[in-house]
């Protein structure tokens, strides 16, 4: 068989780009300090209130709205009730939890550190 154009000879399919694992494919995620200290506090398979991370990690209530709000933006955690951004007066009461997607690699991202 020869292909079209080129004087070429084509021996046969072309072969697929070799296999590449999830963990070398993703990206690695990064964390500072304190949105690992906020993770660590949030409980993975139930979540957490605002005011328990609060009293976890110790963290200003205006700082913990704002590593919150970041993960949110990215999408490593959601919050409940659906809120497009918290607030310091409704961190406290709102629920937090991981996002199913991001758990694994949270973990590992959390383990590395």
């Amino acid at each position: 068989m020869r292909c079209a154009g080129r004087g070429d000879s084509f021996v046969g399919p072309v072969k697929p780009p070799p296999f590449t694992s999830r963990a070398t494919s993703m990206k690695q995620i990064k964390l500072s300090g304190r949105e690992q200290a906020v993770l660590r506090a949030i409980d993975f398979s139930t979540g957490s209130t605002g005011a328990e991370i609060g009293a976890t990690t110790h963290i200003e209530p205006d700082e913990l709205a704002d590593i919150l709000n970041g993960l949110c933006a990215v999408g490593y955690v959601e919050v409940f009730p659906s809120a497009e951004r918290v607030t310091e007066e409704s961190c406290a009461a709102a629920r937090f939890e991981v996002n199913p997607s991001y758990a694994l690699d949270l973990k590992t991202a959390l383990r590395r550190n």
